[in-house]
């Protein structure tokens, strides 16, 4: 399904217009199940957000490859969270929040520190979001207001 919103590999910086999640066309949310996690952006904070999300998803019977693939997205994103939403200001407030419905899995990542884009050289590191671009179906990174919130969005047979 196209989206007008979503830039090349179904990925938007731009806030949409209209929420995206549940996408056009899917169903929901009358079953919607949710879990919430919120961490301090610290170094242990990827390694909670993961052992969380991995019983969360793993209690609800979803296939190995996406519990893989979103366990590893969702562990990306509070790691960038911990690495460049608070600087030198010490740790600040990160959320993770997973949400099912209907075959499809939403996770949105969200802190109140300051936006900072991916330099123009890399280096051996910084390539966090492509890998996030290639395992979700769709992605939305919204930092217009307080703080930044990614959402990842996978279709779960």
């Amino acid at each position: 399904m196209d989206n007008p919103d979503l830039g090349r590999g179904g990925r938007s910086e731009a806030t949409p217009p209209r929420p995206l999640f549940p996408p056009p066309g899917a169903p929901g949310p009358p079953d919607q199940q949710e879990l919430t996690v919120r961490l301090l952006a610290d170094r242990d904070a990827p390694t909670r957000g993961r052992h969380a999300l991995r019983g969360w998803l793993s209690a609800r019977h979803v296939p190995g490859q996406t519990v893989e693939d979103v366990v590893l997205v969702g562990t990306e994103l509070v790691a960038n969270a911990v690495d460049h939403a608070y600087g030198d200001g010490g740790p600040g407030p990160v959320a993770l929040t997973a949400r099912a419905w209907d075959g499809w899995l939403s996770l949105t990542v969200s802190d109140v520190g300051r936006w900072r884009p991916p330099p123009a050289d890399r280096g051996a590191r910084g390539h966090g979001l492509r890998m996030v671009d290639a395992l979700a179906k769709y992605v939305v990174i919204d930092h217009s207001g307080i703080g930044t919130q990614v959402t990842a969005l996978f279709h779960s047979p």
